[in-house]
């Protein structure tokens, strides 16, 4: 993961997610594309607190 660049972040163990295709968060799940990705309780914090850096 340290060869991506910064805007690929971490959403769960098994998700590596592209941050400027998110469209929407709620509760502790994304959507991209219109799929629906769980986000882990470890990586909650870490992926949020890097989006709103971005905006």
């Amino acid at each position: 993961m340290d060869d991506l660049p910064n805007y690929f972040i971490q959403a769960q163990k098994a998700y590596l997610v592209n941050q400027h295709h998110i469209e929407s968060i709620k509760g502790s799940t994304l959507e991209i594309n219109q799929q629906l990705i769980p986000i882990g309780r470890n990586y909650r914090k870490q992926l949020l607190e890097s989006i709103v850096s971005i905006y």
